[in-house]
């Protein structure tokens, strides 16, 4: 089951159609080599999540020695492709998160097995490197599910650092806005940053939950403590196959720290201007275009059996609570959303606009340093 635990069909947000494959499509593109860059990484992170004294000097070699270009630098390509080689369509940090949670036996039931349709015939050797233990049983209802050890969390962290250092994040830092601070040229600043929004926003194949959408499912508030501040609008919109963002799949979680974890959400996309009263204003009400940050807010109790059997309108009431202390100040829930293909249509369109944005921002600094 998805992060939003519903069916839904829909395709992938339009903001990542033009820099990669489009989720669900073919995974025979990249050859062979997919495959073998799946399962070569696959077979490193578990030995390191498995080890109690772990550091992740082998997966930094892995990615640098590995995963080389002609000209010597870090084949980013190769690195965000490597998804159509995992038998159930993950990133690499999707893959890194799901390796941990099998060590652990968190992985909810539904998510052990992938299914018929999305195995890849041509990576048997992908798959038997990467199967999980036989899942747990379910918990029974109203019991909530354990969340990961913060040791484990802590080595997720770690291996995330290495990825995106790799990609020119760590060398140079970032800003608080997840903006590469590195001083290079333009054009491989550009790659670079292209690169790490990729990585970070890419969609597993069954429902497209993203690394974020992941995280706020499973409750994974250190891995979070410090994902978030390298993540902008774009990666904080992309919808879910039935148009959830990572605040609705916060909210829906059946693990204790809902609250928290929905609470962090809305302070980063506050953080980021998601939340002004021009950008939640509905269109009729403001000059959007027919784009609002509101959908972020939107209720699903009404046509979303899973939101609401877990009360996640109330989490989401009691999150912001948290993060606006004046009820004068704190925005408004939107109640009007009609139904899922309202919501997914709203969601992407708002991704779409993030996205644009980011783009534009980017070049602008582009041309700035030229």
């Amino acid at each position: 089951m998805g992060a939003d635990g519903d069916d839904g069909t829909g395709g992938p947000p339009a903001a990542l159609k033009m820099v990669a494959a489009p989720v669900g499509g073919a995974r025979g593109s990249g050859g062979r080599q997919q495959h073998d860059d799946a399962r070569l990484v696959s077979e490193c992170i578990g030995p390191f999540l498995s080890m109690k004294n772990a550091t992740p000097s082998l997966f930094r070699v892995l990615l640098k020695e590995e995963f080389l270009s002609d000209d010597g630098q870090p084949d980013l390509a190769r690195l965000v492709n490597m998804r159509n080689g995992h038998p159930d369509g993950q990133g690499i940090m999707n893959a890194i998160i799901h390796a941990a949670l099998a060590l652990e036996g968190l992985l909810i039931p539904k998510d052990q097995s992938a299914a018929p349709a999305q195995q890849h015939p041509a990576a048997p050797a992908v798959q038997a490197a990467a199967a999980p233990p036989p899942p747990p049983p379910p918990p029974p209802p109203g019991r909530l599910l354990r969340v990961m050890s913060d040791g484990m969390q802590g080595k997720v962290v770690s291996l995330f650092k290495v990825l995106l250092e790799i990609c020119g994040a760590g060398s140079g830092g970032t800003t608080g806005g997840g903006q590469s601070s590195d001083g290079g040229g333009s054009g491989g600043s550009a790659l670079r940053r292209a690169s790490r929004l990729l990585l970070l926003t890419q969609q597993e194949y069954e429902w497209h939950d993203t690394v974020l959408h992941t995280c706020c499912k499973y409750g994974l508030v250190h891995v979070l403590e410090w994902l978030l501040p390298q993540v902008n609008a774009a990666a904080l919109t992309v919808p879910t196959k039935s148009g959830w963002c990572v605040l609705h799949t916060a909210a829906r979680a059946e693990h204790g720290r809902a609250v928290e974890v929905t609470a962090m959400m809305l302070r980063r996309c506050r953080d980021l201007g998601l939340f002004t009263p021009e950008r939640l204003a509905i269109p009729g009400d403001g000059e959007q275009d027919g784009v609002t940050t509101s959908v972020l807010l939107c209720d699903l109790t009404p046509f979303n059996k899973h939101y609401r059997r877990v009360g996640a309108r109330r989490v989401l009431d009691a999150a912001m609570e948290r993060v606006w202390d004046d009820p004068a100040s704190r925005p408004h829930v939107r109640t009007d959303v009609q139904g899922p293909e309202e919501l997914r249509t709203e969601m992407q369109r708002l991704n779409l606009r993030c996205g644009v944005a980011e783009r534009d921002r980017a070049a602008g600094e582009g041309g700035a340093r030229t």
